[in-house]
């Protein structure tokens, strides 16, 4: 061997020995250790400058548990810990381990459950609660009394005094739900401020509804006779076949009844205010403007429905009205020039519970005559089908079908 080629060996030597120093550096820049195992029954542990994620990987490499970690543990898998234990279980052990982490754990069967035990400091942590005061008033600035002031999400609430004021404890960062009859429901967020003072809108879009009487149309709040309505929307979602059974309990002092359940069966009577003569009691159906029938009438086409019940509907319509008269108003295309289309669809199937069993041919021929022997005994036992057509009547009935055809029922 000269020169040259042992240099190139002393050379290719420290090469490989500076590659095997390399890939000796652990997965882990400091120099943790771990050990566990299993002495009669009990459990050693051993962990030197480790994290927590490396004991529970080691534990579950060298036993029967699999460790499962709730999401927010993620960050407390990476503290170091230093721990001996000798002749513990693995309660205990587990134990330790979470208590070094502020960790708790649950087993169930090998399934180990780490998850985050909340700290000392998140468990004492309550929202601060401030008294805060206002007043509620209206538009015209009248104090609102007897205004309901209740704090979101909780059951903190109070009512507003004589003057409209009121005063409550509310938590930082909370809402206020401010409500009153016949007034739209007010939400208010607390912020850094001690008083608040809060208008209410009053609810008059129930007011403002358009109703149709005999003369046109009027406002819910200028309607002085006895009239009642109900819009077409919920007429469809009864789901019936026929108006007039949609209109059964969607009106107070109509009284709807039906003798039928079938398919397609209006209601037998429509009372408006029980029995009102010795003759006709029945009211008076207009359905835009001309007498007609409420059986008549898709429901889907309904824009309303208002029924007149005072004896004022007699000055429009005449004696006709004396029992009542119901306006139906149809629905109207309008002029926006946009298509508005719906598709509403219904089936269903029927499946008997269970199928009987059907005897054969010639059983079903047997109990025919069984059935006439029983009736008339002197009669003979074969007296509606012979003994030969009995016993061979499926034969006959392959080659003629028309003498010998299969009984009813078993066809």
């Amino acid at each position: 061997m000269n020169r040259k080629t042992i240099t190139t060996t002393v050379v290719s030597l420290a090469k490989a020995f500076c590659l095997a120093g390399l890939l000796s550096v652990p997965a882990y820049s400091s120099a943790s250790t771990v050990s566990f195992e299993k002495v009669n029954g009990m459990y050693i542990l051993k962990a030197e400058d480790s994290t927590v994620k490396q004991v529970f990987d080691y534990i579950e490499k060298h036993s029967q548990y699999v460790f499962v970690y709730d999401q927010p543990v993620k960050d407390r898998l990476n503290n170091k810990v230093n721990i001996e234990l000798k002749g513990k279980s693995i309660d205990a052990i587990l134990t330790e381990v979470c208590r070094l982490a502020d960790l708790k754990y649950t087993i169930q069967n090998r399934q180990v459950t780490i998850t985050a035990n909340p700290s000392k400091k998140a468990t004492t942590q309550v929202k601060k609660a401030k008294r805060i005061s206002g007043q509620v008033v209206d538009a015209t600035d009248l104090p609102m009394i007897g205004a309901t002031v209740r704090v979101k999400g909780s059951d903190a609430a109070t009512i507003t005094d004589l003057d409209g004021k009121f005063q409550i404890d509310v938590p930082e960062g909370s809402e206020l739900l401010i409500s009153y009859v016949g007034f739209v429901d007010k939400i208010v967020r607390i912020d850094s401020k001690n008083m608040y003072a809060i208008v209410m809108e009053e609810a008059s879009r129930a007011l403002n509804e358009v109703v149709v009487i005999g003369y046109g149309v009027v406002k819910k709040k200028d309607l002085t006779g006895a009239v009642a309505a109900v819009k077409g929307e919920e007429l469809v979602n009864k789901r019936t076949a026929m108006l007039s059974n949609a209109l059964q309990g969607s009106v107070s002092g109509v009284m709807v009844t039906r003798n039928s359940s079938a398919p397609g069966a209006g209601a037998a009577s429509i009372r408006v205010r029980g029995i009102t003569t010795m003759g006709e009691s029945s009211p008076l159906v207009i359905v835009d403007g001309v007498q007609s029938s409420l059986d008549y009438v898709n429901s889907n086409d309904v824009e309303s429905i208002s029924v007149l019940k005072d004896a004022a509907a007699a000055s429009i319509y005449g004696s006709k009205a004396a029992a009542g008269v119901i306006l139906v108003t149809t629905k109207r295309g309008n002029d926006t020039g946009k298509i508005n289309l719906k598709y509403n669809a219904e089936f269903g199937w029927e499946i008997p519970t269970k199928q009987p069993s059907m005897v054969g041919v010639t059983r079903y021929l047997e109990m025919s005559n069984e059935l006439k022997y029983n009736d008339n005994p002197t009669g003979g036992f074969f007296q509606e089908y012979t003994a030969d057509k009995t016993k061979n009547w499926v034969k006959y009935n392959a080659t003629d079908r028309t003498t010998t055809p299969l009984p009813i029922g078993l066809i």
